[in-house]
């Protein structure tokens, strides 16, 4: 099909698919900081050399418990890890350490300088999971629209041949 730049624009703008999406977008940050306060957490923790390149951790009680890593959706453009942090009491009651990810929007970055920041995130979580009571051998992944994309990214990796990291890092 022959779609302009606005067609193309709205075929990814989720706020057009309900009548309001404020009420979500309220809940989810309402939420986020509800968790902050009920939780132990390590917000604004540095993965990278960018300022935006930070995530929050909700550590598990249990030493070499799972690790549940979140990214965000938001159309690549809009929204942050203090929109994710919501599910963290499901992931911490269950015995689950919960990181929910912030990384750069577009477009002041590139979907592919994006895809950069998310694969050195799991790297940091893999090399620094002792830190925080988590296994690196039990690293999983979700991401909600665009960031299900971006966790799509990370299952195609080579892990081994470009990071020397284990091939089934994320499981």
């Amino acid at each position: 099909r022959d779609y302009t730049q606005e067609e193309l624009n709205a075929q990814y703008n989720q706020a057009t698919l309900v009548p309001d999406i404020t009420p979500y977008l309220e809940y989810w940050a309402t939420s986020g900081k509800e968790v902050c306060e009920s939780l132990t957490c390590t917000l604004d923790v540095s993965y990278g050399s960018e300022k935006v390149e930070i995530l929050d951790i909700f550590p598990a009680v249990d030493k070499k418990s799972p690790i549940h890593v979140h990214i965000h959706g938001g159309a690549w453009r809009q929204l942050s890890k203090e929109h994710a942090r919501y599910p963290a009491p499901h992931f911490v009651s269950a015995g689950a350490t919960f990181i929910p990810l912030n990384f750069g929007l577009v477009p002041e970055y590139s979907i592919s300088e994006i895809v950069d920041q998310i694969r050195v995130s799991i790297k940091w979580v893999w090399q620094n999971a002792a830190s925080f009571n988590g296994d690196p051998e039990k690293i999983f992944i979700s991401g909600a629209s665009s960031g299900a994309h971006l966790a799509a990214n990370l299952l195609s990796e080579d892990w081994q041949k470009k990071f020397g990291l284990p091939e089934n890092i994320i499981k």
